[in-house]
């Protein structure tokens, strides 16, 4: 992994960039800046943890699609046909469709929660509130800093 670049942008301020590789679809190469103001030894240590973001980028790059794509066919050698079909129906139909188009890097625990709010207002058979018991009353919502209950309904 690289070890980034900085360079002066002001009389205090200093850009901080780390090169992240090419795009895929393009072939451009991508970039991960950003703007600190302050002293060089600061700068310096903006600079390694911009590294260190980088190096977690180009593992979590893309968007939730892609990783689902990738994640099904990593695992799913391991599974029966009729679990691949079943895992593959709920991400093509309710993953993806809510979640799919959103960049990894970008997205936060304000996104799921609105997905599980979709799930139990219009989760279930043409677009009707999910039927009692299908969904854990003890599946975790991660909005703030711990997990709470959604307060779902069934039990499971």
């Amino acid at each position: 992994m690289g070890t980034g670049s900085m360079r002066l942008r002001g009389r205090d301020a200093l850009q901080l960039r780390v090169y992240l590789g090419a795009d895929p679809e393009t072939g451009r190469p991508r970039w991960l800046s950003k703007t600190v103001h302050g002293t060089q030894r600061f700068a310096r240590r903006q600079l390694e943890d911009l590294v260190a973001e980088a190096g977690r980028a180009r593992i979590r790059a893309g968007t939730l699609a892609d990783l689902l794509d990738q994640w099904i066919d990593a695992a799913s050698p391991g599974w029966s046909a009729s679990t691949v079909s079943h895992i593959r129906s709920i991400v093509e139909c309710h993953l993806k469709p809510h979640l799919g188009h959103l960049d990894l890097a970008k997205l936060t625990t304000a996104d799921i929660d609105d997905f599980y709010v979709h799930l139990l207002r219009a989760g279930g058979r043409g677009d009707r509130p999910l039927a009692p018991g299908r969904w854990p009353a003890s599946t975790p919502c991660f909005t703030g800093r711990s997990p709470r209950p959604c307060g779902g309904t069934g039990s499971g």
